[in-house]
């Protein structure tokens, strides 16, 4: 289990893992866990899970279609091969088919034999059906952030609350957070970047905004995964720029 998260079993038409944090969470000064040459060297080719919304986050498994294509290309630009969120459900899906179950049905507890053999071979498929060297986590963080005049800033972002021009106190926000692991599970790099605030201040109360069209919005999906990749951007071209 990382240090910043920890994966559960969930129904998704045949139970896929995902990643789940109780809790809003400062994000690390430093994402990187080992050496950027370290992770660059290692990670070739990396294998992405669905995007996770924590917390009370819920929304429909399409409205993240294009986060996830955008951290797809922005992988690719970041200079790693990318095996795609649908060969990842696929093959955990083929893995999930094969056993009964991984929970108890009376008692409720998890057969943890059976979930580490099916992770195991998850682990294993990635690799020989993909040549896959590691595995990005997508998460989506929730949690009240600080607001001063009217503006939130939180994990790298800034943005206006909606209707709260002037004002200061706390407002729920998200933040895109991304976990790169080996095919070990270590955890190599755990970055991120705020994403978009999810209420408006409306005739003295809160009201939370429709988070199927938050996650949706093109703008903030495009600076949300550009912030949170950054620092492998920048780990890249300096890398690039001392190769002779």
């Amino acid at each position: 289990m990382t240090p910043l998260r920890m994966r559960l079993i969930v129904t998704f038409v045949a139970m896929m893992p995902w990643i789940a944090s109780c809790a809003f969470q400062s994000l690390p000064h430093n994402p990187f866990a080992v050496s950027a040459d370290s992770l660059f060297d290692g990670i070739k080719t990396i294998a992405i899970a669905p995007v996770s919304p924590t917390g009370d986050l819920t929304m429909r498994g399409d409205a993240v279609t294009r986060l996830e294509k955008a951290l797809e290309e922005g992988l690719e630009r970041a200079g790693f091969r990318v095996v795609p969120v649908f060969e990842y459900i696929g093959t955990w899906q083929h893995i999930a088919d094969g056993h009964a179950g991984f929970y108890d049905p009376l008692s409720g507890e998890r057969d943890d034999e059976a979930y580490e053999a099916a992770m195991a071979q998850m682990r294993r498929d990635l690799r020989e059906r993909f040549k896959a060297d590691g595995v990005l986590f997508p998460e989506l963080w929730e949690g009240p952030v600080p607001f001063v005049d009217g503006v939130a800033s939180w994990d790298g972002a800034s943005q206006a609350v909606f209707g709260a021009y002037g004002l200061s106190g706390e407002v729920r926000a998200m933040s895109l957070v991304l976990v790169i692991e080996d095919l070990v599970g270590t955890e190599l790099f755990a970055g991120g970047f705020g994403f978009a605030t999810i209420e408006a201040w409306h005739n003295g109360e809160w009201l939370p905004l429709v988070l199927d069209a938050v996650v949706g919005d093109a703008r903030l999906v495009s600076t949300a995964v550009a912030g949170a990749l950054a620092p492998l951007f920048d780990a890249r071209m300096a890398d690039s720029s001392q190769t002779p």
